[in-house]
């Protein structure tokens, strides 16, 4: 079994936008990912404001499959 590195509470936005553009682990990361958008929309993770937002919204959409709109 594979411990995992970083605990849940300990990946910040970068780390977010990082995984997110990797496509690596898209289920568990995404719902992270929308819990801190929806607080800061336009947050900047580590390039630019929304940069995290773009990694979100560029992910594929088999990953957004368990939101329903």
């Amino acid at each position: 079994m594979i411990k995992p590195v970083v605990r849940q509470g300990e990946l910040g936005p970068a780390d977010l936008r990082i995984v997110m553009s990797q496509q690596v682990a898209l289920s568990y990361v995404l719902q992270l990912t929308v819990r801190m958008l929806l607080e800061e929309p336009l947050l900047d993770a580590s390039f630019y404001q929304g940069d995290l937002l773009l990694a979100a919204v560029s992910a594929p959409a088999s990953a957004w499959a368990c939101y329903q709109i």
